[in-house]
């Protein structure tokens, strides 16, 4: 026979001393026909309960430290991968802007991030070599530019026999200067008769020729120039196009974070409905731990109590009287039986009425 979870009833505790307030007892019962005896016993749901209350906030303890730990590694992952290599970049960027094009760029990743900083070691590279070229091109235009100024307080033109054909206004200002002071080695000379005159013209010819090697070499820097500014603005492009990745990154990485979110707010939903199952768990071992110790009680006290009993082997068959040697302190006597009796008759045990709960109810011992 199994054992029975009969009745959950409130009872007062009277054994206690000044305990007055009703608790909840758990009563389990084994009835015994053959014996005309009902075995009870109980404890109360509160110390039942203790164990589940325990584990209950054992796990959720354990829950909310591994939400905890979960976010902090979280924060610290996306701080390493994702907030400082941006950081690192906006140094850079800050040090370009300033002119500085020495800065130290770390190019070993190989995602994202990794791309954008290549990149942006490549612009850095790029306005390095083009920042030269330009100062170098500045250079060849300022002498460009003084031999020009040179050219243009002494030009004079003339054709291939000598004859001055044409002189600018600085020249024949000058010569108008110094009319007096020319005459003096040359009498009769004149600053407005020069045109039309002689001269040699041998270093306004070298002034030429440097001239036009100086303008030949400007063009083929400032060609050079024009090159790496299309290259320039190529790498600029893709400066936008890898910020353009990196924006599309930073959003994947907000919706996986409101993802997360969403996946801890189901977690800890999951946690909760695992604690509620839990305690369900924890009272029903509770209960089954109370049950199998009561039935073993209960199954030690009745061999104890079979053991006094003697039965004569060569008496008839049928049932035979036994004498009541001592009763058990934890069993109650089943209805109609008398308590100061000393012999049991088989025919009053064969009337026995099965033992129910709505006959028990009034004969309960009160523990």
């Amino acid at each position: 026979m199994g054992a029975l979870i009969a009745l959950v009833q409130r009872a007062c505790d009277c054994n206690l001393i000044g305990e007055t307030r009703p608790r909840t007892k758990v009563v389990y019962y084994e009835p015994l026909p053959e014996w005309g005896r009902l075995l009870a016993g109980g404890a109360y749901d509160d110390e039942l309960r203790h164990d589940g209350i325990v584990l209950r906030n054992i796990t959720l303890g354990a829950a909310l430290a591994m939400m905890v730990i979960l976010s902090a590694l979280l924060y610290l992952m996306t701080r390493r991968l994702v907030a400082r290599p941006l950081q690192t970049a906006m140094r850079v960027f800050g040090r370009i802007g300033e002119g500085h094009y020495d800065n130290r760029i770390t190019t070993d990743r190989r995602d994202e991030i990794g791309a954008l900083l290549r990149a942006l070691d490549a612009m850095q590279t790029s306005l390095a070599t083009r920042t030269e070229a330009d100062a170098r091109t500045a250079n060849e235009a300022l002498r460009i530019k003084r031999a020009l100024d040179k050219a243009s307080t002494n030009m004079m033109v003339a054709d291939k026999d000598g004859t001055i054909v044409y002189m600018n206004d600085a020249v024949t200002a000058m010569m108008r200067s110094a009319e007096d002071a020319m005459r003096q080695d040359l009498p009769g000379f004149r600053a407005d008769g020069l045109l039309g005159s002689h001269f040699e013209a041998q270093r306004s010819a070298e002034a030429a020729t440097e001239i036009k090697r100086l303008i030949s070499d400007s063009v083929a820097r400032v060609d050079g120039g024009v090159t790496l500014a299309k290259e320039a603005g190529q790498s600029m492009h893709e400066i936008v196009a890898s910020f353009q990745q990196v924006a599309g990154l930073v959003t994947e990485i907000a919706d996986a974070s409101r993802e997360q979110s969403t996946g801890i707010a189901q977690v800890s939903e999951a946690v909760m409905q695992m604690d509620d199952v839990t305690q369900q768990n924890a009272a029903l071992v509770a209960e089954a731990a109370a049950a199998a110790k009561s039935l073993e009680e209960q199954a030690r006290t009745l061999a104890g109590t079979v053991a006094v009993f003697k039965v004569e082997r060569d008496l008839a068959p049928g049932p035979a009287s036994a004498r009541t040697v001592a009763r058990p302190s934890n069993a109650a006597f089943a209805p109609g039986e008398a308590s100061t009796a000393t012999r049991a008759k088989p025919a009053m045990m064969r009337r026995l009425p099965a033992p129910a709960v709505s006959s028990v109810e009034d004969e309960w011992e009160h523990f």
